[in-house]
């Protein structure tokens, strides 16, 4: 800005003229920003700053949902590995491999027969060439204990390229995540209480 009395450039925060002694008054908002501004360039407007605080919000929100899901995701991998044993146990056909991966509460409540006798009646498991899961989730229960219980759902496709729809119920004991019950479709292993 320019000092009113002998015309010299001066800082806008000073009250007195350096150079005449003069006392300095900022006239307007507008000299402030013109003498503010590089010559040839026009003074920031307030829609333009109000956009781009916009555009910094919109990004930040996206980069929270990206870390939160990857969060989730990663907090949530560990309930497929059983599962991903277990289809791979029934391609080797290595019944009592599967078997093993049930929970301790599926083992007192369906035997082994009872549980071969499940996957003989629903071939999508044992001629399984793919399957994908579409949702996880995981939690602490009360009636686990305070153990954590699971969700996966998604679906195996079989030798004839049908998919049927899967939804395994997990369990955590002693830190490892055990299935404790199968939904094909509208087939279910049964799923102790």
């Amino acid at each position: 800005m320019r000092c009113a009395n002998c015309g010299k450039g001066v800082f806008s925060a000073v009250k007195v003229c350096p150079y005449c002694r003069a006392p300095v008054v900022a006239d307007t908002r507008a000299e402030f920003e013109r003498a503010s501004t590089p010559p040839g360039t026009a003074p920031v407007s307030r829609v333009r700053i109000k956009f781009a605080r916009w555009h910094l919000l919109v990004a930040s929100a996206v980069v929270i949902a990206g870390i939160a899901s990857f969060f989730v995701y990663w907090a949530t991998s560990g309930l497929v590995e059983p599962i991903v044993r277990q289809l791979d146990a029934f391609k080797r056909d290595d019944l009592q491999g599967a078997y093993a991966e049930m929970s301790v509460g599926f083992h007192r409540e369906i035997s082994f027969e009872k549980f071969s006798e499940f996957v003989k009646n629903n071939p999508a498991l044992s001629h399984n060439l793919s399957y994908r899961f579409t949702s996880r989730s995981s939690s602490s229960s009360l009636e686990a204990g305070g153990a954590g219980v699971g969700d996966v759902k998604g679906g195996i496709t079989d030798e004839q390229g049908v998919v049927v729809p899967v939804r395994y119920g997990l369990v955590k004991e002693s830190g490892v995540w055990k299935i404790k019950g199968i939904h094909l479709g509208r087939k279910i292993a049964a799923q102790p209480g």
